[in-house]
């Protein structure tokens, strides 16, 4: 897909593998993806210099449903991604400087980790000058 990137980060999910389901994308999704990476994700890798791990890529309808994914998901396309590195925060901030459509963050909400960055997710759609949609959630 890119330098850092390959399309088994992006189907390879414990829980398809555990239950059994094809999470096999189709040339649509992966035309998606490629997209994302080379216009989020290897940006982003390459602002921060370090590795960037992908949790969740894409996800087939049987996939999304069986990890309580949301109706219409931006995954179920191969346009998002949910990914963490060693620096979540500095992450975010370069995150913010590319055209992302969606940028959540998940963040610790427990004593000791409370607002510490979990996870990002992070979606392209390709449309130039769409806004992009910000928040954060608490886990």
């Amino acid at each position: 897909m890119t330098e850092h990137f390959t399309l088994e980060e992006f189907v390879r999910l414990t829980t398809a593998k555990m239950r059994g389901i094809d999470n096999t994308p189709g040339a649509f999704e992966v035309a998606n993806l490629r997209l994302l990476c080379k216009k989020i994700l290897e940006p982003a890798r390459l602002k921060i210099g370090m590795p960037i791990t992908v949790t969740s890529g894409y996800r087939s309808e049987q996939l999304n449903r069986a990890v309580g994914g949301v109706k219409g998901s931006l995954h179920l396309i191969g346009k998002a991604a949910d990914i963490t590195c060693s620096d979540n925060a500095r992450l975010y901030e370069a995150l913010q400087k590319l055209p992302c459509f969606e940028l959540i963050t998940y963040r610790y909400k427990g004593p000791m980790l409370t607002g510490r960055i979990n996870r990002i997710h992070v979606s392209y759609n390709g449309v130039v000058g769409k806004i992009s949609r910000w928040s954060t959630k608490w886990i």
